[in-house]
């Protein structure tokens, strides 16, 4: 279920979220009435789960078995978590179905915030936090919210800004697996299917 997290910023209840996917999987998400969830170790990005610069740079004042073990706490954190990405925007977005629909049959579901927490409720597990991503330059800017390392899950660099990124965010031990299905109601998830123009 949708837990809110006053860390994480939630995007406006009416706003459209966008979720772009090659057919393949939105028969999955019929089918198994799943959101997969993507371990942020599996992302394309190297920097998903990674703390700026600014961070770095006080860690590296720390103690070295305190430095040691904000390391360990960082690699555990990106293993451990996993992320629904949407794009959250009032249109179709041509940028989203080049880059996150792939070729062939294309398919993007629109929903809402509301619906997004309202499909989640069937969900058994125990926690899915959710907000809208910051941007930031990683050399020069400084996030730091509560609780920390799972703010870096919601923080990406600049050059990501035009994704308009919303995202769930769940934690999973398995760490072997490249993410996890969360069970929700497809029905109230889905308001409208459009298919690749």
């Amino acid at each position: 279920m949708y837990v809110p997290q006053p860390a994480f910023r939630p995007p406006t209840g009416n706003m459209p979220l966008w979720r772009y996917m090659d057919f393949e999987k939105f028969v999955s998400l019929l089918e198994r009435r799943a959101l997969y969830f993507t371990r942020l170790t599996r992302f394309a990005d190297p920097f998903e789960g990674l703390p700026v610069r600014r961070h770095v740079e006080i860690a590296r004042q720390l103690p070295p078995e305190d430095l040691a073990g904000f390391m360990r706490s960082v690699k555990a954190c990106r293993e451990i978590h996993c992320a629904s990405c949407w794009h959250m925007n009032t249109e179709e977005s041509d940028a989203m179905w080049k880059v996150y629909a792939g070729s062939g049959a294309r398919i993007a579901i629109r929903s809402k915030f509301y619906l997004f927490k309202a499909a989640l409720s069937v969900s058994p597990h125990p926690q899915v936090l959710a907000g809208i991503v910051e941007c930031a330059d990683y050399d020069t800017d400084q996030l730091l919210r509560e609780p920390f390392l799972e703010e870096l899950a919601f923080s990406k660099r600049r050059c990501f800004e035009f994704e308009r990124e919303f995202r769930g965010f769940v934690r999973d031990e398995q760490v072997e697996a490249a993410g996890v299905e969360v069970p929700v109601d497809v029905d109230r998830l889905v308001e409208r299917v459009y298919v690749s123009p």
